[in-house]
């Protein structure tokens, strides 16, 4: 069985959500990461290199995917303050 982000990548087409196969938040972090690809894809065609949308998929993952992440991410000191002030009320 595929995770989600690669069901969600197998082709540029959107895919709807479905509550009943899908996490909202991890198809909304895969949704964003394909936005990201298919910019990445047309920045790439606009400087003359047509990139097919599995070669837009793998050269994305590889160059900017753990650092998309963790831009989007929110860090761990950041979330436990988040975490202890909702404990405090």
């Amino acid at each position: 069985m595929k995770n989600l982000i690669d069901q969600l990548l197998e082709s540029e087409d959107y895919v709807q959500y479905n509550p009943s196969k899908h996490n909202k938040l991890h198809f909304q972090l895969a949704r964003l990461v394909k936005d990201e690809i298919r910019t990445y894809k047309w920045i790439q065609g606009e400087m003359g290199n047509e990139l097919t949308w599995p070669q837009a998929v793998n050269e994305w993952m590889v160059a900017h995917y753990k650092d998309y992440m963790a831009a989007i991410s929110p860090k761990k000191s950041f979330a436990k303050k988040l975490w202890n002030r909702r404990n405090e009320k």
